[in-house]
């Protein structure tokens, strides 16, 4: 599961990690964290083609590790 929390604390690197792995995003298309995660999932998902369970796992997959970065 997303979590939104750290999602936006971690906004940079989340968008860096995005442009990464979807090279079709362009700057201007992550400018800030919308604060809706589904709005998120279906931009990131028009801009790329990826299926949206794709993106919300990636998703998932980066605010645990800011979770657990911001645990240590």
């Amino acid at each position: 599961m997303v979590n939104q929390q750290v999602l936006a604390h971690h906004w940079d690197e989340v968008c860096e990690k995005l442009r990464e792995k979807y090279n079709r995003l362009a700057d201007e298309d992550l400018p800030s964290f919308p604060g809706n995660i589904d709005q998120l999932i279906g931009k990131i998902h028009q801009k790329t083609g990826v299926s949206r369970e794709a993106v919300e796992a990636f998703l998932a997959e980066l605010t645990e590790e800011g979770h657990e970065m911001a645990d240590s």
